[in-house]
């Protein structure tokens, strides 16, 4: 973490995969280095890899972190809203992203372009997977269709997503537990 960078000693194919088990494995230290290289670099592959793995953190006090990065201003086009999207994607940040968007609603609402911006914030919702959340998220989107004009649509997919996976979850969670405890005991 104290050299020079050496770019042959991983597989360009594989970089994103190794820094994320640097994030995952290391914790704050590689991540704190990631965080001071990804935004200044210049090299577009090394610089999307390392977003990628950050955007992967799932200790609370390091997608903490990512969220300030994201509100930064120094993230390029589409990367605030590629790292929001894995936060809000993994199970064990969706909750912390999605509180975070509600309380920086207006900051997070200014990085998307507004032609985009309904689709993307309502689709946001697709990550939950509960009726209550699907809920609690329409009534979010309702709230502030004035600033999201066209959420009808990914709001109807995100909530309905979400619905779905709820009612997988309720009706195959007996089914999956028992094909993997009859697993692990053959």
């Amino acid at each position: 973490m104290d050299g020079a960078p050496d770019p042959a000693a991983v597989d360009a194919a594989e970089l994103e995969t190794v820094l994320s088990i640097g994030v995952q494995d290391l914790g704050q230290p590689f991540f704190d280095k990631l965080m001071e290289l990804a935004p200044a670099s210049e090299d577009r592959a090394f610089r999307n890899d390392a977003l990628g793995a950050l955007a992967r953190a799932e200790d609370p006090a390091l997608a903490t972190k990512l969220q300030d990065l994201i509100l930064s201003g120094q993230l390029q086009g589409y990367e605030p809203l590629f790292m929001m999207t894995r936060q809000m994607a993994r199970a064990a940040t969706t909750d912390l992203t999605h509180a975070w968007l509600l309380e920086n609603n207006t900051a997070v609402f200014s990085l998307i372009p507004e032609q985009f911006r309904a689709r993307v914030i309502a689709g946001l919702g697709a990550f939950f997977c509960s009726n209550e959340q699907a809920d609690e998220w329409e009534v979010y989107i309702l709230q502030h269709k004035a600033e999201l004009p066209g959420y009808e649509r990914p709001l109807a997919q995100a909530t309905e997503t979400a619905r779905l996976c709820a009612a997988l979850r309720k009706e195959s969670a007996v089914d999956l537990v028992a094909a993997l405890t009859a697993r692990n005991t053959d």
